[in-house]
């Protein structure tokens, strides 16, 4: 009898086991998204004049955020709660700052703003894991890695003061040889994210939440100083799983599993 009481438990337990995998999503799935937000470095000394000379005065003011966006096409492999998300992303950063001249003439005022921004095409590696709330609702917290191809670099001058004539509104972009002598092409970065996601039907979801990017080393070459880019955005997507969502068997939850050996 001992026995064969350990042998029921045994058969009990994966059973249960049994059913409650069933319950999972697994499979591949398609997450198209975009990303709306703000960026901002962090940095040792701004560029004092184009083409982005770093100098040792420091800065001015306090760096400046201005709008990033990241667009998105990613493809998943979900097993039970956990997935692992790769794909192709295009991410916006950069910041604003007051540039001051010309101390010698008494002014204080800074004498024009100048917007600094980057393109990077972005391949990340990302792990998350859901956690359900009800039948329709979950969130899913995730963190990962990304390597980019950091593809331009472009500065763009307002006039404030009248003594510095760049032009109001004019981009400059970087040459070639310019943004390599100055800048990487590849940058390594750490990727946050909180997702939460609402179950339309066996295939679709719909997720929105933040996401948090930054670079894990200086993006210029440059011993004496450093700079990292991060960006800050609210995305909003889907996912499309490749297979349906298994439903559960009502005859294999662990009340009929118990039943059933009971007999």
């Amino acid at each position: 009898m001992p026995k064969f009481t350990f042998m029921k438990n045994v058969l009990f337990c994966c059973l249960c086991f049994a059913s409650i995998s069933s319950f999972g999503q697994n499979g591949f799935f398609l997450e198209p998204g975009l990303g709306l937000g703000y960026t901002n470095v962090r940095a040792s000394n701004p560029p004092d004049q184009y083409p982005f000379q770093y100098g040792a005065e420091g800065w001015y003011n306090r760096s400046k955020n201005i709008f990033s966006y990241n667009p998105s096409l990613l493809i998943g492999y979900k097993h039970k709660s956990w997935s692992l998300t790769t794909g192709i992303s295009f991410l916006k950063t950069g910041y604003n700052e007051d540039q001051l001249y010309f101390m010698d003439l008494g002014t204080n005022e800074p004498n024009d703003k100048i917007t600094e921004f980057y393109y990077h095409i972005m391949v990340p590696l990302i792990f998350s894991e859901q956690f359900n709330i009800g039948k329709h609702f979950f969130i899913r917290p995730g963190f990962g890695f990304a390597v980019s191809y950091n593809t331009t670099a472009i500065e763009n001058f307002e006039e404030t003061g009248i003594y510095y004539n760049a032009g109001a509104g004019k981009n400059q972009p970087l040459t070639k040889d310019e943004f390599d002598q100055i800048y990487f092409r590849f940058i390594g970065w750490e990727i946050l994210r909180l997702q939460a996601g609402y179950k339309v039907n066996d295939r679709v979801n719909i997720i929105a939440g933040p996401e948090y990017q930054f670079m894990l080393s200086s993006f210029i070459k440059d011993n004496d100083n450093y700079e990292l880019n991060r960006a800050a955005t609210f995305k909003v997507g889907i996912t499309w799983s490749f297979s349906k969502q298994t439903t559960p068997n009502p005859g294999n939850t662990p009340t009929e599993a118990l039943k059933t050996l009971r007999q």
